[in-house]
């Protein structure tokens, strides 16, 4: 959007359109802007936060920064979040879920529109969240599963060593669970209150049965409820512009860094 803001606003742009009046030249200023605006306010507002420890952030552009204090930062499609052995992160959805990345786990953010899809290649989440608005759903990947999620209390772990996910309900919600990538409806798998299921490729029976292997993780969802209680006392979403200035300064420290360690290199070469 700010590409085409930008043709716009270019005088070569200008030139080569002599038939648009400065009626419609502020018109076509005003139309992008409000659909800047309106994309911004129906997409996700997904943030960050440190907990603790080592986390990482990279994005699809090739950025990548280590989160060094706990301030929250948006995060958007492509960005890929690594908590380290002593890492934990909170990831928040809106102002109605969170959602705990425990230590050595991996997520991708592959899609933030109005299905929100994270892909978890390794560790463990355990997220607390409530109804999402109509239509929208909370799709998880992961190497063995699709989990399919519209609210509630879950968790869901891969273990790379075992190429194994398992996927539980604690006290509150519904989970659809599909095994391999495809929502096939003949393989659906139906989690309701405290039962959990465990996928992987020597599995021969799929069976849903009693919270078991996710049950030490249930301890966390009530210290959940209350960061999401405070989090949406205090919440407000970011419009464009202010979500452009908190990824700039997510990032900013990372780059100068580079940026000094390239200006050093040269001097020593002279």
């Amino acid at each position: 959007m700010r590409f085409i803001i930008m043709l716009i606003l270019s005088p070569c742009f200008l030139f080569s359109q002599k038939q648009v009046s400065v009626d419609q030249y502020k018109q076509m200023i005003e139309e992008a802007l409000n659909s800047d605006s309106k994309s911004s306010a129906l997409s996700p507002d997904i943030r960050i936060e440190r907990i603790s420890g080592t986390v990482n952030i990279s994005t699809s552009y090739e950025e990548e920064t280590t989160l060094s204090n706990n301030y929250q930062y948006p995060i958007e499609t492509g960005d890929v979040i690594k908590t380290a052995s002593d890492g934990a992160v909170n990831i928040y959805i809106n102002n109605t879920g969170i959602i705990r990345l425990e230590r050595n786990s991996e997520i991708e953010i592959s899609d933030a529109s109005n299905d929100i899809i994270f892909s978890l290649s390794s560790g463990i989440m355990i997220a607390k969240i409530e109804r999402l608005k109509e239509r929208m759903t909370l799709r998880i990947k992961t190497p063995q599963a699709l989990c399919v999620i519209s609210g509630g209390e879950f968790a869901i772990e891969h273990t790379k060593f075992k190429n194994e996910t398992v996927a539980g309900i604690f006290d509150e919600g519904e989970m659809k669970v599909y095994p391999g990538e495809d929502e096939n409806e003949e393989n659906l798998l139906k989690l309701s209150k405290n039962n959990e299921v465990s996928l992987s490729s020597d599995s021969r029976h799929k069976r849903v049965i009693k919270l078991s292997k996710l049950s030490s993780y249930k301890r966390y969802i009530s210290d959940d409820k209350k960061r999401l209680i405070n989090y949406k006392k205090k919440w407000k979403r970011f419009n464009a512009s202010e979500k452009e200035k908190y990824r700039q300064s997510l990032f900013a420290k990372k780059a100068n860094q580079r940026n000094k360690k390239t200006a050093k290199n040269k001097d020593m070469e002279e």
